[in-house]
């Protein structure tokens, strides 16, 4: 594999684990949907069944989780590698190669035609400068699109929390009602969901993975100002790496939706550096 095959990669497997996600959360949902219609349900015969269906959907819930986890893997390898290989203009040992090709999930006919050899915007030489920027320009998309994450769930769980607040006024001056009794039974699965299927996680992951990253790009600037030096530059590569491997993955669509703005501001922001 030649170092630009990579970045094929890392965008196929990106969209891979991106739509995948889309999948996993899905599942999710409806995996917990039997326990939120057993609350409605009296008869023992259709709760015995929901109660059988809710495990086979869990199943498939984990083995869709699964395959997320590989794809998301497999992206990271991708990047990385391309991330080396262009900011040093060399090809990884086939040893390397032959690893990283192993965590691959989309076949090499998806992943060769999305090949961009201007994937990075760096105009600087091979070597630790180049590398410095194509972190920082790493940096830079990663905080926009982490950041746009956790505004969104922000939304979510302010919405949520009103629902609680509304559930709290109309369910007390009426505690006799069945029906408030059962909406607020479900409310409180939905509690449960939101913290098992990690949004809660997410969120506070999201605001700490873009303040981070922002700091990353911050760092660069900084590293810049005098002769890049390959320990700090290494320290810094080090660190973004981190940051990004225990992120959750942005949302579905966020980089999409933001792309065009972000490469223009980019350009403003590099082209004045440069």
């Amino acid at each position: 594999m030649k170092k630009h095959d990579f970045i094929g990669y890392l965008k196929a497997q990106y969209a891979a684990s991106s739509a995948q996600l889309k999948v996993s959360s899905f599942m999710l949902v409806v995996a917990t949907a039997p326990s939120a219609i057993s609350i409605f349900v009296n008869d023992e015969n259709l709760i015995y069944t929901l109660a059988i269906l809710n495990g086979v959907l869990v199943c498939i819930w984990l083995m869709s989780l699964t395959s997320y986890q590989a794809k998301r893997r497999a992206a990271h390898e991708a990047r990385r590698a391309a991330l080396l290989t262009d900011s040093f203009d060399a090809d990884l040992s086939s040893d390397e190669v032959a690893y990283i090709r192993e965590t691959f999930t989309v076949k090499e006919s998806i992943a060769i035609p999305l090949i961009d050899e201007y994937y990075y915007d760096s105009k600087s030489k091979p070597g630790y400068k180049r590398l410095l920027d194509n972190i920082e320009e790493s940096a830079y998309y990663t905080s926009r699109t982490q950041k746009a994450s956790r505004q969104l769930l922000t939304t979510f769980l302010i919405i949520y929390a009103c629902s609680w607040i509304l559930m709290l006024f109309i369910a007390i001056p009426d505690q006799e009602s069945v029906f408030l009794a059962s909406g607020a039974k479900l409310f409180m699965a939905i509690t449960i969901f939101m913290f098992s299927g990690g949004l809660v996680r997410a969120w506070i992951d999201y605001g700490s993975c873009a303040k981070n990253t922002a700091e990353i790009v911050t760092r660069c600037n900084a590293a810049r100002v005098n002769e890049v030096k390959q320990i700090d530059v290494l320290m810094i590569l080090l660190d973004y790496s981190g940051y990004i491997d225990s992120s959750p993955e942005a949302l579905p669509n966020t980089y999409y939706k933001m792309r065009e703005k972000m490469e223009e501001n980019w350009k403003i922001i590099s082209g004045g550096r440069q």
